[in-house]
């Protein structure tokens, strides 16, 4: 089979997941696990580090197939994928030669690595067909990374690990700092808060900590904001633009016509709001209980204690680029101006 990425040399903040999972695994029963989430809230680190566990290693050996779906749209591309990892031959069939070889392997497992293009995609309802014949095979646990809020239907998901994954602490964001910068100032605090607990955005700043003080990163960041996130290269987990870039032109986003116009607005609102406010605060926009949906499902915003709440550096990105204007505005000033 082909071989697990290796276990992230830095890693804080989520053991008892981590450890939840491999007692999962490590059961008789073959389990089905999603690691849901928004972009750079650390999905494939966790399951590379669950793959690397000495625990899981023991009971599945070679028998752990971990397959990249980055930037495949269709059921048969993620069908394709799995064959390559396998070696199995291309023929009239391929599907039906998959679920065989995985049957033959006896416990396996199966990760399913950045899933969420082919399901966010108007092929959602074969790949949900897909998942659900691979859930079928009784010797096989499923274990897939997808950015977003919404399991894929047709799996019956673990209930441990079904909602999606939160940001760090303020102190796994320290840990994680200090692993990479080494060093620190009194602004450190301030500058990881701006950063909301998002792994991605303290890694890549952390990564810039090793030349530069926080309290200069924060200054630069208040003039940069997200665009100062990224180490080289222009990929998604080296630039915090690109991440975000990824969700709000996300299939679901593009089918809600107001969903960018709702997050522009949420984005001014730091403790967010409750959606049944939503129609009284933008009354002509249309659907805003739908668009409210939209932005959960692909994690551009989560229902955080009853709010509907954007994090710190969506925010900045979205004022930046995407900023709110014309009526939604107007009624958003209105209706806070009566309070």
């Amino acid at each position: 089979l082909a071989e697990i990425p290796p276990a992230p040399v830095v890693f804080h903040g989520r053991d008892d997941l981590v450890e939840s999972i491999v007692e999962l695994l490590c059961r008789s029963e073959p389990c089905r696990i999603p690691l849901l989430g928004p972009g750079g809230i650390g999905k494939t680190s966790v399951a590379a580090t669950v793959v690397n566990n000495r625990k899981v290693k023991a009971k599945y050996g070679p028998r752990i197939l971990f397959v990249s779906c980055e930037g495949l749209v269709t059921a048969e591309g993620i069908v394709n994928a799995i064959a390559a990892s396998l070696h199995v031959p291309s023929g009239s069939d391929v599907r039906r030669a998959v679920l065989t070889r995985l049957l033959s392997q006896g416990c396996i497992l199966l990760v399913l690595d950045n899933l969420e293009t082919a399901w966010d995609s108007p092929d959602k309802v074969n790949l949900e067909q897909l998942l659900g014949k691979l859930a079928d095979l009784s010797s096989l646990s499923l274990l897939v990374t997808m950015r977003g809020a919404v399991r894929p239907a047709g799996v019956d998901w673990a209930e441990t690990c079904a909602d999606p994954l939160t940001p760090l602490s303020l102190e796994a964001a320290r840990q994680l700092w200090m692993s990479i910068a080494r060093h620190h100032d009194d602004n450190a605090d301030r500058l990881l808060n701006r950063l909301d607990g998002l792994p991605l955005a303290i890694t890549l700043m952390a990564h810039q900590g090793q030349l530069v003080s926080p309290t200069d990163l924060l200054e630069a960041y208040d003039f940069e904001r997200t665009a100062l996130v990224e180490t080289d290269g222009g990929h998604r987990l080296t630039s915090l633009d690109v991440s975000i870039r990824l969700s709000i032109n996300s299939h679901t986003m593009s089918q809600n016509a107001t969903a960018a116009q709702l997050l522009s607005v949420l984005c001014l609102l730091p403790e967010g709001v409750t959606i049944s406010e939503l129609p009284k605060i933008l009354p002509t926009v249309q659907g805003t209980r739908k668009s409210a949906l939209a932005l959960v499902a692909v994690s551009l915003a989560a229902n955080i204690k009853g709010r509907l709440r954007a994090l710190s550096p969506i925010r900045d990105f979205v004022m930046e680029y995407l900023p709110p204007g014309g009526i939604p505005l107007q009624e958003l000033r209105a209706h806070y101006l009566l309070l």
